[in-house]
């Protein structure tokens, strides 16, 4: 079953992998829905934290650019120093590329063995 070409996020979903399926489709667009929710959360947060939008726009961009940094799509985290490794944790991406490959892993065991 083909899915809305319409939807705007057909070609994301086609770069890390997805088949055109509806509920493929849908299982990508939920994380890419939760991970944008939790960098807008972030910012809500930063935002009633401090009283000067200025501060924390600035905040916001530089914490945003380690998190993107360090959310294994920039850099390869297995060459990252030890001493560097634990920031990966920190990163709101390094938890949505999670979620990806353990849908995809969800959907390749429920076409290969439960059909």
């Amino acid at each position: 079953m083909g899915c809305n070409k319409s939807a705007g996020n057909d070609t994301g979903a086609l770069l890390i992998g997805f088949q055109m399926e509806l509920e493929k489709f849908l299982f990508f667009l939920l994380s890419l829905l939760v991970t944008n929710l939790s960098a807008t959360f972030l910012a809500f947060l930063v935002s009633a934290a401090l009283g000067d939008f200025s501060v924390a726009n600035a905040i916001l961009a530089s914490v945003g650019s380690v998190m993107i940094l360090f959310g294994g799509l920039l850099i390869n985290l297995k060459t990252l120093p030890t001493w560097l490794w634990w920031m990966k944790f920190l990163s709101i991406y390094y938890y949505a590329s999670r979620v990806s490959k353990h849908i995809r892993l969800i959907l390749c065991f429920r076409e290969c063995f439960l059909k």
